[in-house]
């Protein structure tokens, strides 16, 4: 029984230990946002397609997994996913290989084992689009969660206001980490109080300028000059709903690409190759969207010049 570091454990482990393995190389839970991103028409759906997962109800959340041990040293040696994951670049890094490698041998237990500690618009968009009986079995682990996953953002020391959050503290309590965690939620407390004072939202701001570059990008008054290798990347905002433009001016150099991507686990929203001067690139969302980033890349020999670059 493999759990995570950042779960909970509300019932007795010992019952995944019970879990009948015959014909399964894993067991877990659905991952219920990539069932809702898999029925959501937007980049994250045609990537699951492209990997051989896009059927809804399918794809495993890795947090709390059972493994047939010997089963899978039967499959597949040690090295294969391993070299997968060296060769290979998934959005979901591990969690998608394991999907991949153990595809229609994963069997699905109660969904309550891996619940997901979410903002209540996360839960309303997973609850929209997944299937009828998924929109169950979500509804009844957060009524009774056997495990909680306190994943990247949602971890109660910066989002205390997600549905368990408050939970997370009774286990806190005690340890020897508790000074810290508390340092660590004052600072959280001051920033977002710093935030507050400005009293603006990044999506209702004009425009967004680019600001992160790598070792191979310059960013002065005068313009962006990205070598090659350069890689430009920001500026991680909010997007409402609705239709959205990135603008991007090109004095000089060749071709790049670029993508528009959401989240933590970079979903897809947009794609294409910057050629012309003046270039512009519209697309809609259907539901909001948070930390929404955009890289360019320069793979070329050429070293390229940006006057302007901005997403609003």
């Amino acid at each position: 029984v493999y759990i995570d570091s950042d779960v909970t454990v509300e019932d007795d482990v010992a019952k995944l230990w019970d879990t009948d393995m015959k014909g399964y190389l894993l067991a877990g839970t659905n991952d219920v946002l990539v069932s809702a991103w898999q029925n959501y028409d937007s980049g994250a759906r045609a990537y699951f397609k492209y990997l051989g997962l896009g059927e809804t109800g399918k794809y495993l959340q890795a947090g709390v997994i059972v493994w047939n041990i010997k089963e899978m040293n039967r499959q597949y040696r040690q090295e294969e996913p391993v070299y997968e994951s060296i060769t290979t670049k998934y959005i979901l890094a591990d969690q998608d290989i394991l999907n991949i490698f153990c595809k229609d041998r994963i069997k699905f237990i109660d969904q309550s084992w891996d619940v997901l500690n979410r903002t209540n618009d996360i839960s309303n968009f997973c609850m929209k689009y997944l299937p009828r009986f998924m929109e169950r079995a979500l509804r009844l682990s957060y009524e009774s969660p056997k495990a909680i996953h306190y994943t990247e953002s949602s971890f109660p020391v910066k989002n205390p206001e997600r549905m368990f959050s408050q939970m997370f503290w009774k286990y806190a309590y005690g340890t020897p980490f508790m000074d810290t965690l508390i340092k660590n939620r004052i600072s959280n407390i001051k920033k977002y109080i710093e935030e507050k004072k400005e009293d603006v939202k990044p999506a209702d701001k004009e425009k967004q300028p680019l600001l992160k570059g790598n070792e191979f990008v310059q960013i002065s008054d005068e313009g962006i000059i990205i070598g090659k290798g350069g890689e430009l990347s920001g500026p991680n905002m909010i997007l409402h709903k609705g239709k959205h433009v990135l603008s991007v001016y090109k004095e000089s150099g060749k071709d790049i690409r670029f993508e528009i991507r959401a989240g933590a686990r970079h979903i897809p929203l947009l794609e294409g190759t910057i050629r012309n001067h003046a270039n512009q690139y519209s697309f809609a969302l259907a539901e909001a969207q948070w930390d929404v980033e955009v890289i360019i890349v320069n793979d070329s020999e050429d070293t390229v010049h940006l006057k302007n670059v901005s997403l609003e």
